[in-house]
């Protein structure tokens, strides 16, 4: 009808044994079987979620990085476009010469 449940921090040092473990224990041994193998499913099937969770980490953290990498191949090229263009200028107004100057009069 009840349980006691306790939770503990592993000690420091060197795991011994698994990362959960469960001990069950009852006057009337015989559900228990049945309940270690409940807790066993639910123990897989939260592992199991909790790996699809890290899948789905993972390939956001891939998705962002190459959106990254996109983006920062665009900013590259975008600044060559822009030098290109500055040196185009320049040898333009090198080839043009400087620009002629009027005086004009108000009045």
């Amino acid at each position: 009808p009840g349980a006691d449940i306790e939770v503990s921090v592993p000690q420091a040092g060197p795991p011994t044994g698994k990362a959960i473990q469960v001990r069950l224990s009852a006057s009337n041994p015989a559900g228990l079987n049945e309940a270690a193998r409940t807790i066993a499913d639910e123990l897989a099937e939260a592992r199991n979620r909790i790996r699809a969770l890290e899948s789905d980490i993972e390939g956001q953290r891939d998705a962002r990085a190459s959106a990254l990498a996109r983006m920062e191949a665009s900013e590259e090229a975008v600044a060559r476009s822009i030098d290109e263009v500055a040196e185009r200028l320049e040898k333009l107004a090198r080839e043009i010469g400087p620009a002629p100057t009027a005086n004009v009069g108000m009045g």
